[in-house]
């Protein structure tokens, strides 16, 4: 039976009732079950194309750890994974993840250092390969030792071969720190053969000179850990750092035969480290010496991508360009991203009316060689289509591109693809004021393994603050703080422009005390009370610049009269400003509390919770320590103060408002006396008339 159903279509099993057994052979075609079946079409059963089943697909160690993480999103209420650790040591404040950050690469530098230089003082058991299944070639330490130490051929090699070697050698003079290229011993050496006129062969002195050239002949930096490149980022430099008379061009000057391998070594070297005119002059001997149709296409990157610092007028420049592309064609070198990112970097320094002809050009070459852009391609036209001298700011090519990439997923192939995502959302909001198109860059960024080109810090926080900026202007605050918190503490510690915005949507919107429909639960979500949790978390209001926020905030919070519960929490507020201001004042130290007008919005809130005990001691503290403000305090906080005194007919603090009134020349002093006479309050008469 087993045989028949294989062999028999979906919609014919659907009326099978009853099939009866067949022990034939399953490469036969059983009529007698075919007709049990109700089955009459028996040719169409047996010209069915056989089942092809798939070949097995070859699979990593880390398939099915893959695919679980797929089925799981970041979660924004966890710390980064390199912030893991005691609870209380999470950083949340940006300048402690850079000191934490950085902490932990330099600790990882030192086991390192210690465990390469010195193996030995560690348990021999540790860095066997038994030790760890899978055995992981980069924790062990870097045993690497010369085997040649005569000059010869075969011992220059060798340190060329070593270029990548973190190890330093104990028998050299100078001990190279870890992730260093052995590029001075390999200079020794070469200098060694030739005082003892051995003969080295071409190709050992190509290699030679491509290593002398791609690191200038001095040893590089040494290799950055992640750490490092998420806070500690090079700017490109415009200055010529190449060695004029430096050891690439005495080996270059010292070969038999100049070939076009070690003119191309010798023109990628100058334009790394902008020596752009002598590499324009190796370039055109080649083109004398018929070695045009040899040049790689690193080279022609490197001729193209340092065009800005060739003397010359644009036009010029761009001919240049010209002619380089073409020679590429009639030699048959095919471009690649590089080449025409190249070309992008050169039109991004040019003149706005020249460059705006030329972007949709490269664009047309990439599509004519099937050249699929990178998000670094993306990013540069970016910033050329969109820009304060465009002639159509509101260009739909972001939109269009969006549509076109949404749920792709990219790889990291240059520096300029982390340029991207900020790119694009400063477009969205200078340009096209598009929270719509906003979400969507952000999910873009959110999707599949795209967040992996948020590796620079500042990036991130400039991404971040776009976008937040951007959507409390045009989204509705429960979006806009649902944003907030997906974002805070873990991934950004907001800038104050971005709490200003904050408070105004909640102004805008009176959303003092909302419920939204993200927090589930029976009791409210107060933005306000939450905000200033985030105030104290982030160290906001700890410095004199900082304290700037408070006001706008205590003024929000003064504008009316809350419920009992939120009024509450503000009350609770006002005391630990208070508190912490008396505690500064004992150690003679300043506080947030330094301005006069930030002391009368906590009078206002105070009244507005009926706390008029906390509003006279503000009012005290006022008066006693007038020096140290900076501004006047305001005359409506004073009189609303004054109204509950008069009510009372509370004599000695109605005496000390109008005293403090009379200080500061407060117009309204004139109202308060027809009204102390109105009530009979003669004994004050003398206060108000002096």
């Amino acid at each position: 039976m087993a045989a028949c159903i294989g062999k028999i279509s979906f919609a014919h099993l659907i009326k099978i009732q009853s099939i009866n057994i067949c022990n034939r052979s399953p490469l036969l075609h059983c009529q007698r079950c075919v007709q049990t079946a109700g089955v009459t079409d028996v040719t169409q059963v047996k010209n069915r194309k056989p089942i092809i089943f798939p070949k097995k697909k070859k699979r990593d160690e880390l398939t099915v750890l893959k695919c679980l993480a797929a089925t799981v999103q970041r979660d924004s209420t966890a710390p980064d994974y390199m912030f893991i650790d005691d609870p209380h040591l999470y950083p949340v404040i940006a300048n402690e993840k850079k000191i934490y950050t950085l902490a932990k690469s330099s600790g990882r530098k030192a086991a390192r250092y210690f465990v390469d230089r010195l193996p030995g003082i560690f348990s021999t058991n540790m860095f066997k390969e038994e030790a760890s299944v899978p055995g992981i070639p980069e924790l062990m330490p870097k045993k690497i030792k010369y085997e040649h130490f005569d000059p010869s051929e075969t011992a220059l090699i060798e340190r060329i071969d070593m270029r990548n070697v973190r190890d330093a050698i104990d028998m050299y003079n100078e001990i190279q720190d870890q992730g260093i290229v052995n590029v001075r011993d390999a200079i020794d050496m070469y200098n060694e053969i030739q005082d003892q006129e051995l003969e080295l062969s071409q190709e050992t002195k190509i290699s030679l000179l491509n290593l002398l050239a791609y690191y200038n002949s001095i040893d590089p930096p040494e290799e950055k850990t992640p750490e490092d490149m998420r806070y500690l980022f090079e700017k490109r430099s415009f200055n010529k750092t190449w060695k004029d008379n430096g050891p690439a061009v005495k080996v270059f000057n010292d070969l038999n035969e100049k070939t076009s391998e070690a003119y191309c070594a010798m023109i990628r070297g100058m334009t790394k480290y902008l020596e752009v005119e002598k590499a324009f002059e190796l370039y055109e001997e080649m083109k004398g010496k018929g070695l045009q149709a040899e040049v790689d296409v690193r080279t022609y990157n490197g001729l193209i991508d340092v065009m800005r610092q060739y003397p010359a007028d644009q036009e010029e420049q761009w001919t240049i360009i010209m002619g380089l592309l073409q020679s590429m064609k009639e030699s048959g070198v095919q471009p690649n991203v590089q080449t025409f990112m190249s070309v992008l970097h050169f039109l991004k320094g040019v003149m706005t009316r020249f460059r705006e002809q030329k972007v949709y050009f490269v664009l047309n070459e990439m599509k004519a060689i099937n050249i699929e852009p990178t998000l670094g391609i993306y990013a540069n036209l970016l910033q050329l289509i969109y820009n304060d001298h465009s002639r159509n700011p509101e260009h739909p090519f972001l939109p269009q591109l969006m549509d076109y990439i949404q749920g792709k997923d990219f790889d990291l192939t240059s520096k300029d693809d982390i340029h991207f995502f900020v790119a694009a959302m400063k477009v969205c909001d200078i340009y096209l004021h598009d929270k719509d198109l906003a979400f969507k860059v952000d999910a873009l960024l959110h999707s599949k393994d795209n967040y992996k080109f948020m590796i620079d810090f500042f990036a991130e926080s400039t991404y971040c603050n776009i976008f937040l900026t951007l959507i409390c202007q045009f989204e509705h605050i429960d979006k806009v703080m649902e944003v907030y918190h997906r974002l805070t503490p873990n991934v950004w510690s907001p800038t104050f422009s971005v709490y200003y915005d904050i408070l105004g949507a909640i102004d805008l919107y009176d959303a003092y005390h909302y419920l939204p429909a993200l927090w589930s639960g029976k009791y409210a979500y107060h933005y306000l009370p939450a905000l200033w949790s985030d105030f104290i978390v982030f160290r906001i209001i700890t410095g004199p610049k900082h304290a700037q926020l408070m006001i706008p905030f205590f003024q929000l919070v003064s504008k009316k009269k809350h419920p009992e519960e939120l009024q509450q929490k503000f009350v609770d507020t006002i005391l630990w400003v208070i508190n912490r201001w008396e505690e500064n004042i004992q150690l003679n130290g300043s506080f947030v509390l330094t301005s006069g007008v930030l002391v009368g919005e906590l009078i206002k809130v105070s009244l507005n919770a009926n706390e008029v005990d906390l509003a006279w001691k503000i009012l005290m503290m006022y008066t006693k320590h007038k020096r140290r403000f900076t501004e006047q305090i305001s005359e409506e906080a004073v009189t609303m103060l004054l109204d509950e005194f008069i009510k009372e007919k509370d004599l000695d603090k109605t005496t000390m408002c109008l005293k403090l009134m009379s200080t500061e020349s407060f117009p309204s002093l004139t109202k308060y006396k027809k009204q102390l006479r109105e009530l009979d309050m003669t004994d004050l008469e003398k206060v108000v008339t002096s």
